[in-house]
């Protein structure tokens, strides 16, 4: 059955949700999120990229599974919180990756990530990115109640990483990065306290340009390579071997993903292509038809025949035949067909 209009977008659809999941899929590799963590989590930024992928937990999940609260034997839920989390008269809000990270050195104490990957073209959205983080973050946190810390322990509450990607923001920001945290201002006098109380809560975001990006061994660099919609895979391979000392070959379930992406990236691309050239071959067929018309049109007006005679010759609607009289009149003697076509669609137009 031949696929209609809707059809055809639906398609497009799913196959961008299919390229979208991939990419958050590829995001949650090991070996990716290392350099993201070793770039965002101060806690983080002396170790080496072995000994983070070392510490993170196994417990990675991407949102694609619902999560209720209280479904503790669901393979998708993450040892104190859920990948979604709800309250009553309140929305429901997907963690795309989140995952624990444990410190060295600390027994037990460990920081919880969540990336949120918004890979889109419109920078200006309704909601800023760093309110959204700080609500993500703030869940996070408020959700480990009775899991990680009772109400009268919550000294146990563990630290929380909101970092949102923004895959494709504007000239005028580049490749840039900024962290919001929680921080101490002694107003009056001086109160001494431990930092690791109030530092709980960290947003940062990731602002990524391909045009400006640079060939050098940054996250942003990384990430644009990753992310990419025009780079092939081969391109995208060896820019991951000489300029970061990644062998995909070497980790088959980074390199299937990213062969996913890419394919469903070209996919989308051709079909967009194919969909650009139909409507040109439509146009241009449209606008055949219509100077074919004006010329015979201006062939019989030649002749001093009426709009009703050169109507019903044509076989075509007389008040079609009187619009382009009427244009065509003000081309006497010349008859110019194509500025003809061209002023018959401005007035159609206005």
């Amino acid at each position: 059955m031949e696929k209609t209009h809707m059809g055809r977008a639906l398609t497009i659809a799913e196959e961008k949700a299919a390229y979208d999941e991939n990419a958050k899929n590829l995001l949650s590799n090991k070996t990716v999120l290392s350099r993201i963590i070793k770039s965002c989590v101060k806690e983080a930024e002396s170790m080496e990229l072995e000994e983070i992928i070392a510490c993170i937990g196994d417990d990675i999940s991407v949102a694609r599974t619902a999560v209720n609260p209280g479904e503790s034997n669901q393979p998708e839920k993450i040892q104190g919180d859920n990948t979604e989390e709800t309250v009553p008269y309140e929305g429901r809000n997907t963690y795309d990756i989140r995952f624990h990270f444990y410190v060295p050195g600390q027994e037990r104490q460990y920081i919880k990530l969540l990336l949120n990957i918004e890979a889109q073209k419109d920078f200006n959205k309704m909601y800023d990115f760093v309110t959204r983080g700080i609500f993500y973050a703030a869940r996070m946190i408020s959700a480990q109640l009775d899991t990680e810390f009772t109400s009268s322990q919550y000294q146990n509450m563990k630290k929380v990483y909101s970092v949102w990607i923004c895959a494709k923001s504007p000239k005028r920001i580049g490749n840039a990065m900024v962290r919001y945290s929680i921080g101490k201002e002694d107003m009056v006098g001086t109160v001494p306290d431990i930092p690791d109380n109030y530092d709980k809560l960290v947003v940062l975001l990731i602002y990524l340009n391909q045009e400006k990006d640079e060939p050098e061994e940054t996250v942003f660099h990384f990430l644009n390579t990753l992310l990419s919609e025009d780079m092939s895979v081969k391109a995208k391979e060896a820019v991951l071997k000489r300029d970061f000392n990644i062998d995909v070959n070497k980790d088959q379930d980074m390199k299937g993903r990213l062969d996913q992406m890419c394919n469903l990236s070209e996919g989308i691309e051709e079909r967009a292509i194919k969909k650009g050239e139909e409507r040109g071959m439509k146009i241009g067929e449209e606008r055949g038809e219509m100077l074919k018309l004006i010329d015979l049109v201006t062939r019989k007006m030649r002749k001093n025949l009426d709009s009703i005679t050169i109507a019903e010759a044509l076989e075509e609607n007389e008040d079609t035949i009187k619009a382009i009289m009427e244009v065509a009149s003000t081309h006497v003697p010349e008859y110019d067909v194509d500025a003809i076509y061209e002023d018959y669609k401005r007035i159609k137009i206005v």
